[in-house]
C-alpha cells in the first residue's frame, strides 16, 4: 500500500555531474563532480516510488550524504540532499539509466558504479593532460622552458650555479627601444654578444659614459656598480687632498 508520494521540482543536478566528467582544468573538482562513496551503506524504501518521484522514503539514511549515488533495482540515483532520518533527495534515471517505479522493501545502495570510474578517469586525463607527458607543460630550472605573459618571482633568484647566463631580451640594435624603464635590459644581437644593454643605474658623480647605462651604450663602456662606488671614493679623496694643497698654498 502506497502511503505517501511527494513529489519536489527545482532539484537539478549540475552538468558536470550529468555527463560523468571531471570540471577540472575549468575549475576545481569538488565532491558534486567527483562523486562520494562510502562502505556498507545500505538501506530499504518504506514507501513504493513512483517515475516521477524526487524524494526516497528510506528505512534509515544513517551513512547517507549528498552527492551519493543510490541504486535501487536498475536505476540509479543521485542524492542532491538527506532530510532528517528518512529521506533522500535525489534526482532520477542517473548516469544514463531509467527512472522507474519501485516498490516498498526495495533495496537503496551505494554501489560503486561505473558512474565513478568514470569521473575519476576523467579528472585523471585533464590532469595530466595539463600536465603533460614527463611533465613537459610544467616550467623547471633545468630544462629548456619559455614563459610567456606576466610573471612574478619572490624571494631570491640566483644564477650563481649556472654555466653561465642568456640575455632576458635580444633583437637588432636598430630595434632597441626609445626609451627604457630603469632596470629593463636590452641585448643587440648584430654586435658582440652581450654588449648593447638599455637601463640605467644611479650617478654618484662621475662621467656619465661610466655611470649611465642608457639605451645603446656599450657594456665596455661601462665599470660594474662596485668599481664604480671604489672610483667615487678616490676621486673623493683627491678632491679632498687638491683643496688642502690649495689651503696650504693660500697661507
Amino acid at each position: 500500500m502506497r502511503l505517501i508520494t511527494v513529489v519536489m521540482t527545482g532539484i537539478m543536478l549540475a552538468g558536470a555531474c550529468l555527463g560523468q566528467s571531471s570540471s577540472y582544468p575549468g575549475s576545481v573538482d569538488t565532491d558534486a563532480t567527483l562523486f562520494v562513496a562510502k562502505d556498507n551503506v545500505q538501506t530499504k524504501l518504506n514507501v513504493q516510488m513512483l517515475i516521477t518521484d524526487n524524494v526516497a522514503i528510506v528505512a534509515s539514511t544513517t551513512g547517507w550524504a549528498a552527492n551519493m549515488i543510490a541504486t535501487v533495482d536498475s536505476e540509479q540515483m543521485f542524492v542532491t540532499g538527506v532530510s532528517g532520518s528518512n529521506v533522500l533527495q535525489v534526482t532520477r534515471g542517473f548516469a544514463g539509466t531509467a527512472a522507474a517505479a519501485h516498490n516498498a522493501g526495495k533495496n537503496v545502495s551505494n554501489f560503486i558504479d561505473a558512474a565513478y570510474q568514470k569521473v575519476l578517469k576523467s579528472a585523471s586525463i585533464n590532469i595530466e593532460t595539463a600536465l603533460g607527458a614527463n611533465l613537459g607543460n610544467i616550467g623547471t630550472l633545468s630544462g629548456n622552458n619559455t614563459w610567456s605573459g606576466t610573471n612574478t618571482f619572490s624571494g631570491t633568484l640566483s644564477a650563481l650555479g649556472a654555466n653561465h647566463t642568456m640575455p632576458l631580451k635580444t633583437g637588432l640594435q636598430a630595434s632597441k627601444p626609445a626609451t627604457c624603464t630603469v632596470g629593463e635590459v636590452y641585448f643587440a644581437t648584430d654586435v658582440t654578444p652581450g654588449e648593447f644593454v638599455c637601463g640605467q643605474i644611479a650617478r654618484v658623480g662621475l662621467s656619465a659614459k661610466v655611470l649611465q647605462l642608457a639605451c645603446g651604450v656599450r657594456q665596455s663602456d661601462v665599470i660594474p656598480v662596485a668599481q664604480v662606488a671604489a672610483a667615487h671614493q678616490r676621486h673623493e679623496a683627491r678632491r679632498a687632498r687638491a683643496q688642502a694643497d690649495r689651503e696650504r698654498a693660500d697661507r
